[in-house]
């Protein structure tokens, strides 16, 4: 409606044309086209009532002072629709943003299952609130990465699936049977069948009992029994602390997910496992992968990170798995002759190499034949230079941070349209960082750098930005961020030159507000914080800070406030009173007086002060 008024207006204001039917000659007519005109009006069909407001000045033009009073009224009332239209499209779009960030807090396996909780049931439900499994449990896990939620029917705890296909699993060796489907085992549950030191230890054995349960708590490694090889139907199989896989594994010809942490070795006949789909070997002690490992054909998924091995080697046929789109090899201590072979690997989207020391720079072209890639994980590497990202247009998460000898960064947003985190934290030597393109996709950034002056103007102006981190970037005034509607989160550390902010105003609508090591915003006006009305979190830590603004009263929505380590000697309580949601205070290194920590204990009531 207010469209077609604003049209109309246009239309008869530049034309002046008003048919016959709107110009009656009689001052009858004229009154009654005046009392229609006002009936329009109170309807809120301004068009309507414009066109004829303006026919009646032209048919009684001794009324003209009275209907221009009207039309003035009907100026008034339809910029207070649009300012009505404005604040509800705001309002619209903060709540779209908090549940947006709603949504971000819960783990959604696969993107589209995540656990919720309707009329005193569980269930999973997608990122739109659809259901995706319905709620029928009394109780619930979420999925975990294997892509199992552990649920309770009501009468018996069992395993389902994304399609919430039931399975009967064990978590010891009591409770198997041949129909066990997922079976789960701590150290705590096994025999110990096994050497110590690799020594025979024969009191040890003389007392099983005994020694298990003086061993409950501890990672003492122990064998498999393969009596367990004989429970053929078992899919999934979740073990820690095993020094030893007995020979006979590929008789679980339905294994399709082996999990273990702590573990001295991978089974040598594993290959035989044809059917198996995800292999994650945690905190381990691997030194390298069978030679016909390559023959898993339906392997997706192989997690050997944090890897105790000094060394580990790839076998060289790797690159064969046909299907292996996940690999997480961080802190796996892998030797730089594997990143050939790692190079080959054309079905990967998830790759982390962060925390490999033994490798040097990549090679260039390192990801060019991975078109699928979409999260790559460098962090805190020893490069001195990058590889080329330019091919990966699929690219949606890029972490480099703390790979600190890095002083050029380099980036095409426009050739990486799904890219929706770029982390490069840490980077203590960038000197050139140069971004170019716009991105709507791009949802987070992180820089850090003490030779920078400037963030990149690409950054400022992809507009679908919610989280901002900046540190030690040598700023005297605060880049102007209007055009990021969805800044939600913004964190600034270190930034000692920083004292205009001006900028910083405008960026009302934060809910996260992380200013550290910024000494000189904080010498002259404070007063600028009282403009951040919907902080839900506060964290003004170790900024010299000696007394708060009396703004800050305005900040009623917190829940999270530190203030350690500045120069406060007192806090306004009847501030923190009003925080009725308040969950922490950190008050700790600061001047109080001991009468003053007293009395802001007695005054807060939804939380306990930490001095």
């Amino acid at each position: 409606m207010l469209r077609i008024f604003l049209a109309n207006v246009w239309i008869f204001a530049l034309l002046g044309m008003l048919t016959a039917q709107t110009s009656p000659n009689s001052q009858h007519e004229c009154n009654s086209l005046l009392d229609r005109a006002k009936k329009s009006h109170a309807k809120g069909d301004y068009a309507d009532a414009f066109t004829k407001y303006r026919a009646v000045k032209l048919c009684a033009p001794d009324k003209a002072a009275e209907v221009d009073k009207f039309i003035e009224k009907l100026f008034a009332d339809v910029n207070n629709e649009r300012q009505r239209a404005d604040d509800a499209r705001v309002e619209a779009e903060n709540a779209l943003s908090t549940n947006r960030r709603i949504i971000d807090n819960i783990f959604f396996y696969a993107g589209k299952f995540g656990l919720a909780y309707n009329a005193g049931k569980f269930g999973f439900i997608d990122k739109e609130g659809n259901t995706m499994i319905n709620f029928d449990y009394i109780g619930a896990r979420p999925f975990n990465e294997l892509g199992f939620a552990w649920v309770h029917t009501g009468k018996d705890e069992v395993c389902i699936d994304t399609l919430g296909n039931e399975y009967t699993y064990a978590d010891d060796l009591l409770n198997l049977t041949s129909q066990t489907i997922i079976l789960e085992l701590s150290s705590n549950d096994l025999p110990i069948v096994c050497t110590v030191n690799n020594q025979e230890n024969s009191e040890l054995q003389s007392n099983i009992q005994n020694l298990q349960n003086a061993l409950k708590h501890t990672k003492v490694r122990k064998c498999l029994p393969d009596s367990i090889y004989k429970y053929t139907n078992l899919e999934v199989l979740i073990l820690e602390n095993i020094a030893e896989f007995p020979k006979g594994i590929a008789e679980l010809s339905n294994l399709k997910i082996l999990v273990c942490e702590n573990c001295s070795e991978l089974p040598m006949d594993i290959s035989k496992c044809s059917k198996l789909e995800k292999i994650l070997f945690t905190d381990s002690d691997i030194t390298t992968l069978p030679n016909d490992f390559h023959k898993l054909k339906n392997l997706t998924t192989l997690d050997l990170s944090r890897n105790k091995a000094s060394s580990f080697e790839l076998p060289a046929k790797f690159y064969e798995l046909p299907n292996l789109a996940y690999l997480n090899l961080a802190s796996a201590n892998l030797t730089n002759k594997s990143i050939e072979i790692l190079s080959k690997l054309n079905k990967l989207k998830f790759l982390d190499l962060s925390k490999n020391d033994n490798i040097g720079n990549l090679p260039s072209n390192f990801f060019d034949e991975m078109p699928d890639l979409a999260v790559i994980n460098l962090n805190a590497m020893e490069f001195t230079k990058l590889p080329n990202f330019q091919k990966l247009n699929k690219l949606e998460v890029l972490d480099i941070s703390f790979t600190s000898a890095i002083q050029i960064f380099e980036l095409d947003l426009a050739k990486h349209p799904h890219l929706q985190k770029i982390n490069l934290y840490g980077l203590d030597d960038l000197s050139k960082c140069d971004i170019k393109g716009v991105s709507a996709s791009l949802i987070s950034f992180a820089i850090s750098s003490d030779s920078l002056t400037e963030l990149p103007a690409a950054i400022i102006n992809s507009p679908n930005i919610q989280e901002l981190e900046i540190e030690g970037i040598k700023l005297d005034k605060f880049p102007n961020l209007i055009a990021l509607p969805h800044l939600y989160k913004l964190t600034l550390h270190g930034l000692k030159k920083l004292t205009n902010v001006e900028n910083l105003k405008k960026c009302s609508r934060l809910e996260t507000l992380d200013i550290s090591l910024c000494f000189a915003l904080f010498e002259k006006d404070m007063e600028f914080l009282g403009g951040f009305k919907q902080l839900k979190t506060l964290n003004l830590t170790n900024n010299a800070i000696k007394a708060l603004p009396e703004s800050i009263n305005n900040l009623k929505k917190l829940q999270f406030i530190d203030l350690s380590i500045n120069k406060l000697t007192s806090i306004p309580t009847t501030w923190i009173s009003a925080c009725s949601k308040l969950r922490t205070l950190d008050l700790l290194g600061n001047n109080f007086p001991a009468d003053v920590k007293a009395r802001i204990k007695s005054e807060v009531k939804s939380c306990v002060p930490n001095f």
